[in-house]
């Protein structure tokens, strides 16, 4: 996609540079001489204050950024009606002179900065994407940092062998039914900027989110129900056993949610820092039970715990955007995707002035490092970043 619009901003760099071969400059006059709309385009892109002012703007190679900025501005563009009947290939025109901008920006960012000896901004300040690891807090009060022992054997304690997978999660297998200890707990915690795996010993499997944290015993063989206590997201896939509900307790300020099930798939987000514990389910059937009030969803429907509790029909993509690895923006305001942010960056997120009243959409990978996805959330042109240390501002 839009070959030659890279083709001709190629020519334009090399032109600057004064590094033409005899064909490529007979190439270029004959892409100026072409038409009115080039030959004004060539020139606008050669005044040294549009460049200057472009370089400032684009200073990410981020492709999606890029294109998402095209296509912003060529919007924009649209609703004002300005120069349609100039440009007949409106479309063309506005993203060879975005594109061959951005080229020519960053021709001179990286001479400038190569005269400066300056780094190039794009690794300055910059925060990479977070990674597979928890710690394990055994039901003796030791703990284990589960990104740093090898596969194999981690413990064996009340009956139970807990090991690491060669996929890098946890699994724990009941040896002994009759050494199982009723009181023995166990909890696995991710920090900020970590995700773990984990499966429990009833076979239910877990991921869990940053900053969250689950508590379980380590066997439910002689226990009625299959109670566990959730800080934080985790997504689950719970084994089926109708003789032993599965129950997972979560809180928010003073209240505590309480999620029974018998086989089913569902996420849990019940963050301190947001405003509603959220539970979403995909399949099967779950009871959300907050107080004396219950309610039951259906697949495809999300619960919301605060004052009381409320039922919606919801895009479960949205909910378990984080266990697919990007982040699914539907409609969200800048608040709700700092949280998410942060806890994946491990970040501080700080607001100068008044908080910018815009919401987002799309998809942006996990895997992008932290300067990318502030960049790509920048090409709205209503929003801006500044990064201070370890500390996130955001801006008008």
């Amino acid at each position: 996609m839009l070959e030659e619009e890279f083709h001709i901003s190629n020519l334009i760099v090399k032109h600057l540079q004064s590094r033409l071969a005899p064909e490529e400059q007979d190439e270029l006059e004959k892409w100026i001489s072409a038409t009115e709309s080039n030959k004004l385009l060539f020139n606008e892109i050669l005044d040294a204050q549009k460049v200057s002012k472009d370089l400032k703007e684009f200073n990410s190679q981020d492709e999606t950024a890029i294109w998402n900025k095209a296509l912003f501005k060529m919007q924009q563009e649209r609703r004002k009606r300005l120069q349609f009947k100039m440009f007949p290939n409106y479309k063309f025109i506005a993203a060879a002179l975005i594109l061959i901008t951005i080229s020519v920006a960053l021709y001179f960012s990286l001479s400038n900065s190569k005269k400066r000896g300056e780094k190039n901004v794009a690794f300055v300040n910059n925060f990479y994407p977070g990674k597979k690891a928890a710690t394990l807090t055994l039901a003796n009060g030791n703990k284990i940092n589960l990104s740093d022992v090898i596969n194999g054997k981690l413990a064996e304690e009340s009956g139970v062998n807990v090991s690491k997978t060669a996929d890098g999660k946890v699994l724990y297998t009941v040896t002994s039914e009759e050494q199982s200890n009723v009181n023995s707990y166990n909890m696995i915690s991710t920090g900020q900027g970590q995700e773990y795996q984990i499966v429990l010993p009833d076979g239910t499997n877990v991921w869990l989110n940053a900053a969250s944290s689950i508590k379980f015993p380590t066997s439910f063989s002689k226990l009625g129900s299959r109670k566990i206590e959730l800080v934080g997201e985790a997504y689950f896939e719970v084994h089926k056993d109708e003789a032993k509900p599965f129950i997972v307790l979560s809180k928010l300020s003073d209240k505590y949610q309480e999620i029974k099930v018998l086989g089913t798939h569902f996420n849990i987000n019940g963050y301190e820092n947001e405003d509603a514990i959220k539970t979403t389910l995909l399949e099967g059937s779950v009871l959300v039970k907050v107080g004396g009030i219950t309610k039951t969803l259906k697949p495809g429907q999300q619960s919301a715990v605060s004052t009381d509790i409320k039922v919606y029909d919801v895009n479960t993509e949205t909910a378990v955007d984080w266990k697919a690895g990007y982040f699914y923006l539907a409609d969200e305001n800048i608040q709700l995707i700092m949280r998410k942010i942060a806890r994946w960056y491990d970040v501080e997120v700080v607001y100068k002035g008044k908080i910018p009243e815009v919401n987002f959409g799309g998809k942006i990978s996990k895997a992008k490092n932290l300067y990318e996805v502030l960049k790509v959330l920048e090409t709205t042109g209503s929003i801006h970043f500044k990064i201070d240390g370890r500390r996130i501002i955001v801006m008008k």
